[in-house]
């Protein structure tokens, strides 16, 4: 059975690494309706590579704030997956 975490979205990346540890994580699912996603899907990508821990997917969302244009930037920068309730989700 799989276990489920949550944190706060003013959580930081830091944290979200911390978090990682303390749990056994298989995936990372972020939300992001602020606007931030971009650098802030980036610095949570970066510390799991940095941990050693790169091998974690990255998965996010933001309803309709994370256009198609930022999601391939998102992608190339580490996010696995963006999904979104207005279109398929981005490989």
């Amino acid at each position: 059975m799989a276990s489920r975490s949550s944190t706060s979205a003013t959580t930081s990346p830091p944290r979200h690494r911390a978090r990682r540890h303390q749990e056994d994580v298989n995936v990372v699912g972020l939300s992001s309706y602020n606007g931030g996603h971009i650098v802030f899907f980036k610095e949570v990508a970066d510390q799991l590579k940095k941990s050693g821990n790169g091998d974690i997917p990255v998965f996010g969302g933001g309803g309709g704030t994370i256009t198609q244009a930022d999601a391939r930037v998102m992608k190339r920068q580490g996010t696995d997956r963006i999904i979104s309730p207005a279109r398929p989700s981005i490989r």
